[in-house]
């Protein structure tokens, strides 16, 4: 090791204190986006996945209209009221409820 002056020692601990520090930043800020990309990509994977369900929906030839009056239906029923309504997928057959929802050969329409 070199005889440094103890001025030059002093700096030289400093400069690596700094760095030492920048680096735990750096560590700290990659630790933070880590966790930022990970949230967004379970995010994205349930806007992926419902982006796939409304593309195959359209190509059974489910309208816009229709999914959007599908999902009216269902936010109006409720997450906990959802499982107690029917919902018919037969040739028209159907029982007197109120809030039951008819599909009839994709033909999408909430019965009131």
């Amino acid at each position: 090791m070199d005889n440094l002056p103890l001025s030059t020692a002093f700096f030289r601990v400093i400069q690596d204190i700094e760095v030492y520090s920048k680096v735990g930043g750096l560590k700290k800020e990659w630790s933070r986006l880590a966790a930022e990309i990970f949230a967004m990509t379970e995010i994205c994977l349930s806007r992926n996945k419902a982006v796939t369900s409304l593309l195959k929906l359209q190509n059974y030839g489910v309208a816009d209209d229709e999914i959007l009056t599908v999902y009216e239906f269902l936010n109006e029923a409720g997450l906990e009221n959802a499982a107690s309504h029917e919902f018919h997928f037969a040739n028209g057959s159907s029982t007197d409820n109120a809030n039951s929802l008819h599909i009839t050969n994709m033909d999408w329409t909430s019965e009131t």
